[in-house]
């Protein structure tokens, strides 16, 4: 279990080291091993050992981070990432009791404070959604002036291309009928009516 640990941290050690760009040397005691165990190799780890130690206790210090230390920044700021949640949800409150009829008289400096900093915090989120609904509509204005109008077709319905109905022949027998004729004879009222009434 140990060799398999010891890789696995060596492996992460390389690639901190490389996303990092700092030197990292590992030494670790067993006590089943009487040689401890170095990392990148015993050499590198005695030579930065040695400069280490060849330094200054400020310089030693200067970027130490001890596990005490950074478990207490950790917790601070997630205290402060609470109390702001706790205040939002606050003002989130006071404005609804804004809303449904409270006196802004009533509230202190603080919470006026919080407020403004809220309705700021919403009209700007309202502006980006109107910015959004604007980009949306002029994009599907645009889509619809790109589709290509379809032109009629003569002889059937709109755009569809089908084959000339009895109608159509009928007035197209006609006309050739009539281009025929030395003296053009215009159809009486009944002829006109037999006429529609078999296109329909």
């Amino acid at each position: 279990l140990l060799p398999r640990k010891v890789a696995s941290m060596f492996k992460k050690a390389q690639e901190l080291s490389v996303l990092s760009d700092v030197e990292i040397g590992i030494t670790i005691f067993s006590p089943d091993e009487n040689v401890p165990i170095t990392w990148p190799s015993e050499t590198q780890a005695r030579q930065g050992l040695t400069r280490y130690l060849g330094r200054s206790e400020f310089q030693r210090s200067k970027k130490l981070v001890l596990h005490e230390n950074y478990l207490r920044e950790k917790l601070e700021a997630r205290v402060k990432e609470i109390r702001k949640m706790e205040e939002r949800m606050e003002m989130e409150f006071l404005f609804n009791q804004l809303v449904m009829g409270m006196s802004i008289y009533a509230l202190d400096a603080r919470q006026l404070k919080g407020l403004i900093e809220l309705a700021a915090l919403k009209k700007a989120k309202v502006e980006e959604r109107k910015k959004q609904l604007d980009e949306e509509k002029k994009k599907q204005l645009n889509e619809e002036d790109s589709q290509p109008v379809e032109p009629p077709v003569v002889g059937g319905e709109s755009g569809t291309g089908s084959a000339p109905t009895e109608c159509d022949n009928i007035i197209t027998t006609m006309l050739e009928k009539r281009e025929t004729m030395n003296t053009p004879k215009i159809p009486n009222k009944h002829t006109i009516f037999l006429l529609f009434c078999r296109c329909v």
